[in-house]
């Protein structure tokens, strides 16, 4: 009986640090913040423009990278990720092994020298003789024409046998008149259905238009806004970059237009404060700069409000008002 009481008392406590262990990691991952950390580089004089996103989590214990170094003395575009300073994405790359199908030497010749080739033939589809026998066309007299088809042909080009005279046209002249009409008025019939058509097409875009808008300003579309922009402020209250400078140099063709600039940016520089640094050139036409931002997220934010979000009943049913449109709207209240 001891030895029972025993072997549950392993397998409970075994059960809870397994069951605590899952806790604490799930609670690393929601709470532990995601440090991330953008640099961007640019002059246009030398043509150089670089990109640099790094992100890290737990002490860098995943690390992941994505740079854009084009250029000499760059590393070109790529992206790695790390775990324990391990590199696990991209991996090894694999050797190509088209060219390594056999083991022979580079300088392998598979004709020896000396050896001269010598054009093979083959013979050609002969008769009995060697000669390619041809088949003799089969020729087949022309019929002879009767004497009256040959005065059909010589009267058939618009004389009559006896006097000569043009012969009357086939159509008359009052059929033609009668056709013409007739495609008229085939026409304007065909007119009128499509302008009937695109008048009707015009009536139902400008319900859809009324319909849209009665629903943008109904008090549950409105409710439903005003959760939807509470809950992404304080989102992006918790996400925001908490650092970030931004440095400009720049010199514009003409020394006026240089100054006005910079007296613009010079207006609206209490709004970023010292995040913002920009020094001007009067002399030369130059653009360069650098931009630096770093914040952390918290997974537990964008989780909990993606799900607030995802199971609020009142923002699905306006979602599907807007997907179904008008007349499957109408059609679903009358049902």
């Amino acid at each position: 009986m001891m030895i029972f009481l025993t072997v549950l008392k392993v397998i409970g406590i075994t059960l809870l640090a397994v069951i605590g262990l899952g806790i604490l990691i799930l609670c690393m991952i929601l709470f532990l913040p995601v440090r991330y950390r953008i640099n961007a580089l640019f002059d246009q004089n030398a043509k150089k423009y670089e990109g640099h996103v790094d992100v890290t989590w737990l002490l860098k214990f995943l690390h992941a990278e994505v740079w854009a170094e084009p250029g000499e003395g760059g590393r070109g575009i790529g992206y790695e990720v790390r775990v324990a300073g391990i590199r696990i994405i991209p991996g090894k790359e694999e050797q190509d092994t088209d060219d390594e199908d056999t083991d022979l030497p580079p300088d392998y010749d598979p004709v020896p020298d000396g050896t001269d080739l010598q054009e093979t033939t083959l013979p050609a589809e002969t008769g009995e003789k060697g000669t390619v026998s041809e088949c003799p066309e089969s020729e087949s007299p022309e019929p002879e024409k009767d004497i009256v088809d040959i005065e059909k042909e010589l009267y058939d080009d618009g004389y009559s046998e006896e006097s000569g005279d043009e012969q009357e046209p086939q159509v008359k002249f009052t059929d033609k008149i009668r056709g013409f009409f007739r495609k008229t008025a085939e026409a304007l019939r065909n007119l009128g259905y499509t302008i009937k058509r695109f008048c009707d097409k015009i009536k139902q875009i400008l319900l859809d238009i009324s319909y849209y808008k009665n629903l943008w300003n109904d008090a549950e579309t409105q409710e439903v806004l005003a959760y939807v922009l509470d809950k992404t402020g304080f989102l992006w209250r918790r996400i925001k970059p908490r650092k970030w400078k931004l440095r400009l140099h720049f010199g514009l063709s003409d020394p006026m237009t240089t100054g006005e600039a910079f007296g613009t940016l010079c207006a609206v520089g209490p709004v970023f404060g010292r995040h913002l640094q920009v020094q001007p050139e009067f002399e030369d036409e130059v653009l360069e700069g650098d931009l630096c931002i770093a914040g952390h997220i918290q997974l537990f934010f964008p989780i909990v409000i993606g799900a607030k979000l995802y199971f609020n009943k009142k923002l699905k049913r306006v979602i599907s008002r807007f997907k179904r449109g008008r007349r499957k709207d109408i059609q679903r209240q009358a049902a």
